[in-house]
């Protein structure tokens, strides 16, 4: 594990994957940690890319070839949240709060492309920022999206009492078998609609959400925001229900298939997504 640590902050980065293993403030745990050295578990902290969530029969069409991944969400039939989970990252440039790690993605058996992904952690005053950068080092246009997979921590330990507060347009709706897309439907005056804040309750969430107006998040004393490029938020709840995990991507789930929110990098284009957690509590209830 690759420690940091700026003021009340400490953070673990996990090579092994390039996840968020770790976060914390004054030694309280921000989000649910990564336990092993190995993969994350459950994964807690996880990068995602060149796709997030779900790509059904790990199967897609694009620029004229059909594209076959392996399975490796097996109970869905389902190719689940990229390549890069279990791969070893290259250590980078490394201060006592910042680090850099790279990793080379492709070709591979259903992803026959070039990336070289470039994520950099940093802590300051103002807590953890995240940024990922993703360059087409191939010959030929290639499909890609990304997302983070943070578990934040309910306080004061109840997810069914700890506030959420969030501003979307609109819901992703899925199948309930496989959880692959059905449409999108407005938000506003239903239960799914968390503009004011409310808790969490007795709530089971797994849904994408999308239209982010204000493009940052509250789960109780911890605030998320994101970058534009960052257009959808993944909400889960695990079934210990003692922390919620708040997922930016940059696209819906199956978005290989739909094309909806897909990236089209083409040779030797990047594409830079950002994102960050602080901790704060001085305005609970509200954005």
């Amino acid at each position: 594990m690759i420690a940091l640590s700026n003021g009340a902050y400490a953070a673990q980065v996990n090579p092994r994957g390039g996840g968020l293993a770790a976060l914390s403030y004054a030694g309280a745990d921000l989000i649910r940690p990564q336990v092993a050295a190995g993969g994350p578990p459950e994964f807690r902290g996880a990068v995602l890319a060149p796709w997030s969530n779900r790509i059904g029969d790990g199967t897609y069409h694009y620029a004229g070839a059909d594209h076959h991944l392996p399975i490796n969400e097996p109970d869905r039939g389902n190719a689940l949240h990229g390549l890069v989970l279990d791969e070893q990252w290259q250590l980078g440039e490394s201060t006592p709060d910042e680090v850099t790690l790279t990793v080379d993605v492709g070709p591979v058996q259903g992803y026959p492309f070039r990336l070289a992904l470039r994520l950099r952690y940093a802590l300051d005053d103002d807590g953890l920022t995240v940024t990922l950068q993703a360059t087409n080092t191939g010959d030929r246009e290639a499909p890609y999206g990304c997302g983070f997979h943070p578990y934040v921590v309910a306080a004061p330990g109840s997810l069914d009492e700890t506030m959420l507060a969030f501003e979307a347009a609109r819901r992703l709706r899925t199948d309930p078998d496989r959880l692959l897309p059905i449409d999108q439907v407005d938000v506003a005056g239903t239960a799914y609609d968390f503009s004011s804040g409310q808790r969490v309750g007795t709530r089971r969430l797994d849904d994408a959400f999308t239209g982010l107006s204000r493009h940052q998040l509250r789960v109780g004393d911890v605030r998320l925001w994101w970058g534009r490029a960052l257009r959808w938020i993944q909400l889960f709840t695990p079934s210990e229900r003692d922390a919620l995990a708040v997922e930016p991507c940059t696209g819906p789930p199956d978005a290989f298939r739909t094309g909806v929110d897909l990236i089209a990098l083409a040779p030797r284009e990047s594409h830079r997504v950002v994102w960050g957690i602080v901790h704060d509590p001085a305005v609970r209830h509200s954005l």
